[in-house]
């Protein structure tokens, strides 16, 4: 493994098909030390290794691979955010990597998941639990998708945009929020 990360002399691709026959995780290495993006989802595919794929695609925070990786027509695409949303995400200390994760799933129209994603980080991650914008758009993807939950977020936050979130509820009937 040291040799596949230190190793600046080596073509990435070359020797990622060459570890695929032999350890899919290896390959997995030499395809993320050189940016091999189709390779490395291809191989995580085959191999059912979502969560490097979940972990390599949030470090990537690189719109294209999202959009790839959330297709409707990628077969793997629910074992991809259920990765992204159990495990990638709640150990991620970036804010600009949750910020392309949120932006790639509302692009993607997974507004459920956003919800479920932000639910994760913002009340159970002490990293981003004072963010006051993802406590704002965790309240605005609930007024969308689920008007239920709501009630129950505004009354267990504090500091976010109320203005939007006043706004946002008057427009989707939601007087009492």
């Amino acid at each position: 493994v040291r040799f596949l990360t230190t190793n600046l002399y080596y073509d990435s691709r070359v020797i990622g098909k060459y570890c695929e026959q032999r350890d899919s995780t290896l390959a997995v290495v030499a395809y993320t030390r050189g940016k091999c993006d189709y390779e490395l989802v291809n191989v995580t595919n085959k191999n059912s290794l979502f969560i490097l794929q979940a972990r390599y695609v949030m470090e990537r925070m690189d719109g294209g691979l999202w959009k790839e990786v959330l297709n409707p027509g990628n077969m793997f695409r629910r074992q991809l955010i259920d990765q992204v949303v159990s495990t990638a995400l709640p150990k991620c200390k970036s804010p600009d990597q949750v910020s392309a994760a949120v932006k790639a799933f509302m692009t993607a129209n997974l507004t459920h998941e956003v919800i479920d994603l932000l639910d994760k980080i913002v009340l159970h991650n002490s990293s981003f639990c004072a963010n006051f914008t993802l406590k704002s758009l965790l309240i605005l993807a609930a007024i969308k998708e689920d008007p239920l939950r709501v009630m129950g977020y505004i009354n267990r936050l504090d500091n976010f945009d109320g203005s939007a979130v006043g706004k946002a509820a008057v427009e989707a009937r939601l007087y009492e929020e």
